[in-house]
């Protein structure tokens, strides 16, 4: 006898995970789903930044998306793969979504969008930059400067405040005073 497949595909996994940190800028993104897909329905944004196709990676929800290096790739119909066309944006929270327009091999499309909720963030690949640097002395009998400086994103500081105060440790936010 004849079996009618009607159960709806899934996505099992995709990656770079949801919540995930620190993704390197050139990173590939992949989904897997539960059973063998027509990959001729897998497609993507290859030019311009409008979403379109089944497999969607954005960082303003959506109202436009990243376009990819080329068509999904995979070699099982199952884990597809792909690539930016160049670096995605540092310190950045990308959102996966895969659409409804993916089908299985007889033809039954996703069920409902699949949508990571927060998205994964890429990783702080460039120093960062000083933007206003002032050395200025106190209205005192010290004669030690004192340097005020903004910076373009936050990082971490460590080190020594003058010659005999103790080492300090603090993470120093942009486009502050920091005296």
């Amino acid at each position: 006898g004849y079996r009618i497949d009607a159960r709806l595909p899934g996505v099992n996994s995709v990656g770079p995970l949801d919540n995930e940190v620190s993704i390197p800028l050139n990173t590939a993104v992949t989904v897997e789903f539960d059973e063998p897909m027509k990959a001729s329905t897998v497609t993507t944004t290859t030019t311009g930044t409008a979403c379109s196709g089944g497999i969607q990676v954005s960082l303003d929800d959506f109202s436009t998306c990243v376009a990819m290096a080329g068509p999904p790739s995979t070699s099982d119909n199952i884990t597809f793969t792909v690539n930016p066309a160049g670096d995605l944006t540092q310190t950045s929270y990308y959102k996966i979504r895969v659409t409804t327009a993916v089908e299985d091999l007889v033809g039954n499309q996703l069920g409902d969008d699949y949508l990571t909720p927060t998205g994964f963030e890429t990783a702080d690949e460039g120093a960062p930059i000083i933007t206003q640097l002032e050395m200025f002395t106190t209205p005192t009998n010290n004669n030690t400067p004192t340097y005020r400086f903004n910076v373009n994103e936050p990082f971490k500081m460590t080190g020594r405040v003058g010659c005999t105060s103790p080492s300090f440790d603090s993470t120093v936010r942009p486009a502050g005073d920091y005296s």
